[in-house]
């Protein structure tokens, strides 16, 4: 009796967990950095592909999951036609993730051009004076 409890525990615990890495891995795909991006999509892929008949009940949507997640240009710098966010969504579906509404509408990230404090600028122009 003791052992059929706690093998449920350790189903529901792994169902938990899945879903909470999946979800992780779906917040990658929209990343910054589109080799995170990439590297998420494809390292996603091929566990799903090794793996997805024991993770997942429905073979066929595993099969439009893994079919996006190739197909998509997932290292595309900007997302202008929303189709890397919009592919992340319907990933999430088809895999039965559950993504807030703030997760839903995320934008893909875009790098932001470094700020230089004006100080360094203040102390480069010292040091080419100096040096002339």
């Amino acid at each position: 009796l003791q052992f059929t409890h706690f093998e449920k525990f350790n189903t529901r615990l792994a169902q938990k967990m899945r879903h909470d890495i999946i979800r992780f891995l779906l917040v990658l795909l929209l990343n910054r950095y589109p080799r995170v991006r990439r590297y998420t999509a494809e390292q996603l892929y091929v566990k799903l592909l090794e793996d997805g008949t024991a993770l997942f009940d429905d073979n066929q949507q595993v099969d439009r999951a893994n079919h996006l997640l190739l197909n998509v240009v997932w290292h595309e710098e900007h997302d202008p036609l929303g189709q890397i966010l919009e592919s992340r969504n319907m990933i999430a579906d088809l895999l039965d993730v559950p993504l807030s509404t703030e997760e839903r509408n995320a934008k893909v990230g875009i790098r932001q051009a470094a700020i230089i404090p004006e100080e360094d600028f203040a102390s480069y122009s010292a040091l080419v004076s100096s040096t002339s």
